[in-house]
Order: C-alpha cells, then sequence, then structure tokens
C-alpha cells in the first residue's frame, strides 16, 4: 500500500471533512471523512489486525 492510500484512509476514518476527491482506478469520487470516535478506530487499526 502507498503512502498516498494511507492519508486517503486516514482522511476517511479520521476527519470530518466536507468532502475530498479520490482518483483511485474507478474515476473520481467524492468522499466525506466518517470521523470515527477513538475506540472503533483502535479496533479498526489494531484489534482487528491482531485477530
Amino acid at each position: 500500500m502507498s503512502l498516498f492510500q494511507y492519508r486517503v484512509y486516514f482522511r476517511f476514518l479520521e476527519t470530518r471533512d466536507e468532502y475530498f476527491h479520490h482518483g483511485g482506478g474507478l474515476g473520481r469520487w467524492r468522499i466525506y471523512g466518517i470521523h470515527l470516535p477513538d475506540d472503533v478506530l483502535k479496533k479498526v487499526y489494531y484489534k482487528n489486525a491482531a485477530k
């Protein structure tokens, strides 16, 4: 995974951005940040990977 992809995931999961464009292989998408709470982020980033 590239650094760019990590930035997109971070921006999607951890911010409240109104929307941003992601120009992935399937065209340009408007993505809204969902600003997940810390306990959910911990599960996404760590706990699921530990399993």
